[in-house]
C-alpha cells in the first residue's frame, strides 16, 4: 500500500515539496515534508529518480523522487496543504492521480516498489 496525501491544489500525490532555507540535505527535507502534509515519520529513504522539473519558469530545478517505509503514522490534522492523508493501493492511486503525467508516476511507483523490496531484503 501507499500512504498519499489529498492535497487542496493538485488533488491525490505523494506527499513532496521544497528545500527551506537551513535544510542541509534532502533527506532533511524529505522528511519535513512528509511531516508537515502526511503526519508521519518515515525511515529508509532510497533515491529513486532525479527529474528536470519547469516548476520555476526562469530557472531550473529538479525533483528527487524517493521511495521510504513509514516508520509511525502520527494522528492526522487538516492542514493548510493537505485535506486528508489515505493509505491505498498503487493501482488505486494511479487511477486516481491527475497532478500530473500518470505514466511518469506509474513509472516511479513502480521504480520505487522494486528498490524497496531489493533494499528491505538486505536487512537481516
Amino acid at each position: 500500500s501507499l500512504v498519499v496525501v489529498d492535497l487542496y491544489h493538485r488533488g491525490l500525490d505523494l506527499p513532496g515539496g521544497h528545500v527551506e532555507p537551513g535544510e542541509t540535505s534532502p533527506e532533511q527535507t524529505l522528511k519535513r515534508e512528509v511531516m508537515e502534509e502526511a503526519s508521519m515519520t518515515i525511515k529508509s529513504p532510497v533515491l529513486v529518480e532525479v527529474i528536470e522539473s519547469d516548476y520555476f519558469d526562469d530557472h531550473s530545478s529538479y525533483m528527487l523522487i524517493y521511495g521510504v517505509f513509514v516508520d509511525e503514522l502520527l494522528d492526522f490534522v487538516p492542514n493548510d496543504e493537505s485535506r486528508d492523508r489515505i493509505i491505498v493501493s498503487k493501482e488505486d492511486f494511479i487511477d486516481r492521480y491527475e497532478a500530473g503525467g500518470k505514466v511518469l508516476m506509474k513509472k516511479a511507483v513502480d521504480d520505487a516498489w522494486v528498490l524497496l523490496n531489493e533494499s528491505s531484503k538486505l536487512v537481516p
